[in-house]
């Protein structure tokens, strides 16, 4: 008897393909998690319902690369604008709540021997990326399943992501899968409404809103104050943290579109 097996002619797979649909190392990701879930007009994801106040639509989308080119032009006058951490030849680099995935496309390019992954609870718009670049839907305040550390791991705009014991986890996870002698940077935005000058009266709408958007985020258990605890969560994780300046200048037409939905000051925090 042969030990050949021959192949079943009769047996195929009749279920449609669809171009959306792929697999990573870490999740399948269904149509469905494509699809998201639809209130007051707005898309939201699937992967963990209720856990982000983040749209997850073209209208995001677009705010969220407005976010990207003000932290570009703030250090356009490096040659390296992306982070300051002073990585070199960095093997894998990890981007938490990537969403339109600008950053490590950017990172993915500046860096081609460099895997750069992005993990956010939505996938990203796009149908290319670098070679690379690898975006995974994930939920990181479960166990990681990457087997390779990282070089250095980055987040950005995510305000209201997590209650406080879950940013305590975020930092925690992040110090634990990061090669010796790595970074963390975080660069993180204030919600708050001010003006340097003092200028803006105490009483004007426009900072009473904001301090009620605070409160209502307070009162959900996710404060938007991550630009003000930050340092004393990584502080907490157990590692040495300071604050890089940041100069202002050139982002004022596209920091309105922002504005918009209600982001304000930018700084930075880096930990190594």
């Amino acid at each position: 008897m042969s030990d050949i097996l021959e192949v079943d002619t009769d047996c195929y797979d009749t279920r449609p393909y669809k171009p959306g649909d792929f697999e990573s190392e870490t999740t399948s990701l269904a149509s469905t998690i494509y699809r998201g879930v639809f209130e007051n007009g707005r898309r939201y994801q699937v992967v963990k319902e209720g856990r982000s106040w983040f749209p997850s639509d073209e209208q995001q989308w677009e705010s969220l690369e407005a976010g990207h080119l003000i932290a570009i032009i703030l250090d356009s006058h490096r040659k390296n604008p992306l982070f300051y951490a002073p990585v070199e030849n960095p093997k894998h680099i990890l981007d938490i709540g990537t969403g339109r995935g600008s950053w490590a496309v950017d990172t993915a390019d500046l860096f081609p021997e460099t895997i750069v992954r992005g993990v956010d609870l939505f996938p990203p718009p796009g149908d290319w990326f670098p070679p690379n670049c690898i975006m995974e839907v994930d939920d990181i305040l479960q166990e990681w399943t990457w087997r390779d550390p990282f070089d250095l791991i980055h987040l950005r705009h995510m305000l209201g992501s997590f209650t406080p014991d879950e940013w305590d986890i975020v930092y925690k996870h992040c110090y634990d899968n990061l090669k010796p002698g790595s970074w963390i940077e975080h660069l993180e935005m204030d919600p708050r409404i001010s003006c340097s000058d003092n200028s803006l009266p105490p009483n004007a709408y426009t900072p009473n809103f904001s301090e009620r958007v605070l409160d209502a985020a307070e009162n959900w258990n996710h404060p938007l104050d991550t630009v003000r605890t930050m340092r004393s969560g990584l502080e907490k994780a157990g590692r040495r943290v300071w604050a890089r300046k940041p100069t202002v200048e050139e982002m004022s037409g596209i920091h309105v579109k922002q504005e918009e939905d209600g982001i304000a000051l930018i700084k930075r925090e880096e930990v190594r």
